[in-house]
């Protein structure tokens, strides 16, 4: 082989090389982020797998429950969620079942009241359908 095309493989292989420690670190980068806000500042992180916090605060079912995403392990999106977001995801959840716990309350009085108003109306048209007759 000559120099010059020593010289190119050289170059070429060394491209490769910065090109490949770039994608290293460009990926670094991207699974540092957080998953919901690709934020990567000053805020602490919690895993949301593998993680005692993120199991005791059931980060994961409040995230399934309150948004319509998939995390799982096996997927190359980040794993990590920051701190403003896990608040956020603490209100939403809060919130959700704040409001089907109403649901369920304003339910059961409506079938309450439906019926009472039933059995009122029922029994005011009793005298009208029952005629008593003197013995």
């Amino acid at each position: 082989m000559s120099e010059r095309m020593l010289m190119l493989s050289s170059d070429s292989e060394q491209q490769r090389q910065v090109a490949s420690s770039t994608e290293e670190l460009n990926f670094t980068a991207f699974i540092d982020l957080c998953r919901f806000c690709a934020i990567k500042s000053g805020s602490r992180f919690c895993s949301l797998f593998d993680n005692r916090e993120a199991e005791q605060r059931q980060l994961l079912f409040k995230i399934r429950t309150v948004l319509p995403i998939v995390i799982t392990k096996e997927d190359f999106l980040p794993k990590k969620i920051c701190e403003r977001c896990i608040h956020q995801v603490e209100q939403f959840f809060a919130w959700r079942t704040n409001c089907v716990q109403t649901e369920i309350i304003l339910r059961n009085y409506a079938e309450s009241m439906r019926v009472v108003s039933a059995t009122i109306n029922f029994q005011a048209l009793l005298p009208g359908y029952i005629s008593f007759q003197p013995l």
